[in-house]
């Protein structure tokens, strides 16, 4: 009987919820931002970031945060969620100030391969595009097609209309594409945000073989291919464990470093890992972790890889028949990763930052 009154209440109530919910981010986002201004003249406004389990994503805005820090601009920061953009935008749009500066997370969004959230960066650059706006390093992939060219001449249009736009891209062939094609836009080139993140290896014990294989769209390892390398690991009595930096669940602000952390730990215990997903390349490295990487459709792993080709233990392989030998040299390699020789090109993002606070402190 309760579950039945339940069902009937639900629908009647929602509209008043929602309601109830909306004022109540009203009040959190006018006032938040109105404090924020009173000490510092402006807010950073952290765009729309990730609700969904893409721990990849997640890291990103950690390291969002770590370089935003570093600069000195913690405490003018306001992080909205997707989840909250989606419902919201309008009161986001109508408390946001001229002098505010709005930061988009970086990702391999830009373009084709992920059309929503490409429609939804395009969507904010539009909103306020007379406010200074920030995209954090993404990748760019527009298909050689009609569905290519429709979508590159209407971004072509919203960059242009953009007073103050700063993107970062991550790949070479994603600024170079960018360059040749957006030419009114201020573009950065600059590693994955995730790399600015060091110190976060537990200094395990390392043991086995942990394969990080995506199972979306992006997926280029064949699954015969897969199955050869678990053979391959299986006959040499090396175990092995399956893993993705995707996981089933929801990823809130609140347990985000609770999940990277686990994440992370996983990685650092590992002897090797073998994945196709750039960011499983790149909590192997940030972890110490030996690392076999296999390219994907966008290139975005081979391009990252570009930055940090010095280290030892990450291997990029286009050939996945011919990775056999270098399983068994990386195996249980000791490495610490340092991201200081990447400051240099970090410093580039870190000056469109401190720049502005320069302005506020004179």
């Amino acid at each position: 009987m309760l579950i039945k009154i339940k069902k009937i209440l639900k629908p009647l109530l929602k509209p008043s919820i929602n309601r109830l919910q909306k004022l109540q981010f009203e009040f959190f986002f006018k006032n938040t931002t109105k404090e924020i201004r009173r000490k510092h003249g402006y807010c950073l406004i952290l765009m729309a970031t990730p609700c969904h389990g893409n721990l990849g994503d997640h890291a990103i805005v950690q390291a969002q945060y770590n370089l935003l820090s570093d600069v000195g601009l913690r405490d003018l920061i306001i992080e909205i969620n997707n989840s909250n953009y989606e419902k919201y935008k309008d009161i986001i749009r109508k408390y946001t100030s001229s002098d505010d500066i709005i930061i988009i997370d970086g990702g391999g969004n830009l373009g084709t391969l992920w059309p929503h959230e490409d429609d939804k960066i395009s969507e904010i650059i539009n909103l306020f595009r007379f406010n200074k706006t920030v995209v954090f390093p993404q990748t760019c992939y527009y298909s050689n097609d009609s569905d290519g060219e429709k979508r590159l001449q209407k971004n072509k249009t919203i960059y242009s209309e953009h007073a103050n736009l700063t993107i970062c891209l991550r790949d070479k062939q994603s600024f170079d594409f960018a360059q040749r094609n957006f030419s009114s836009t201020k573009f950065i080139f600059v590693p994955d945000i995730v790399l600015y993140i060091d110190k976060v290896g537990r200094g395990s014990v390392r043991d086995g073989v942990l394969l990080c294989f995506r199972k979306d769209l992006e997926k280029v390892a064949a699954d015969e291919n897969i199955n050869r390398i678990k053979d391959f690991i299986r006959n040499h009595n090396i175990k092995y464990d399956e893993t993705d930096t995707v996981i089933n669940k929801n990823v809130s602000k609140r347990t985000r470093d609770e999940e990277l952390r686990k994440k992370w730990d996983q990685f650092s215990k590992s002897g090797l890992v073998i994945t196709d997903r750039l960011h499983g390349m790149i909590f192997a490295a940030i972890t110490g972790t030996p690392c076999i990487a296999i390219d994907n459709k966008s290139k975005k792993v081979s391009g990252v890889y570009e930055w940090i080709s010095k280290l030892k233990n990450i291997k990029v392989c286009d050939d996945m028949s011919k990775i056999d030998n270098t399983i068994l040299d990386l195996y249980k390699s000791n490495f610490e990763y340092d991201k200081s020789f990447l400051n240099d090109h970090f410093a580039e993002i870190c000056s469109v930052f401190t720049s502005v606070n320069n302005n506020e402190n004179s």
